[in-house]
């Protein structure tokens, strides 16, 4: 091989600098895309498995990127990803955290510390006639459609 010249050097060099400077807008534009939802309805379980308040962590990662809270007798499913740059959320006391970013949310969603500006949104929920829980993440219900039905199950007291 042979030995490069100042001037391919250099073009090489500066090559490799504009590459690697251009490495963290390409990483901050894919995640301020969002996550890629699931496309089809996601089973949750059984309606009698959520008998508590509180929040239920196991599809807050790939593929489906939602948590399930049941609170003030509703359940209902949400994001699990920070709205700020779409990071995973926590789970820390009585709110939804962002580690990365230190934004913080309430269970209900709300941003209650930025950097975060928007609320994390809800998906569609539905109980099946075989009392499985099913949430449809191709549904998002922004914070001002919260009261739409279709966006919590009601948990009848007992």
């Amino acid at each position: 091989m042979s030995e490069l010249n100042r001037r391919e050097f250099m073009l090489a060099t500066g090559v490799a600098a504009v590459s690697l400077m251009s490495l963290p807008v390409l990483q901050s534009t894919v995640q301020a895309a969002g996550p890629t939802m699931p496309d089809k309805p996601v089973d949750v379980g059984l309606l009698t498995s959520f008998d508590k308040d509180g929040v239920t962590q196991t599809f807050a990662k790939k593929p489906s990127y939602i948590f399930i809270v049941r609170q003030d007798g509703k359940l209902y499913a949400c994001l699990s990803q920070c709205t700020h740059k779409y990071r995973p959320l926590t789970v820390r006391d009585t709110e939804f955290y962002c580690p990365a970013h230190k934004s913080e949310f309430s269970f209900q969603g709300t941003v209650t510390h930025g950097p975060a500006q928007t609320s994390l949104p809800r998906y569609a929920i539905s109980v099946d006639d075989n009392g499985h829980v099913i949430v449809d993440c191709s549904k998002e219900f922004s914070e001002k459609k919260w009261d739409d039905p279709a966006s919590f199950v009601t948990i009848k007291a007992t």
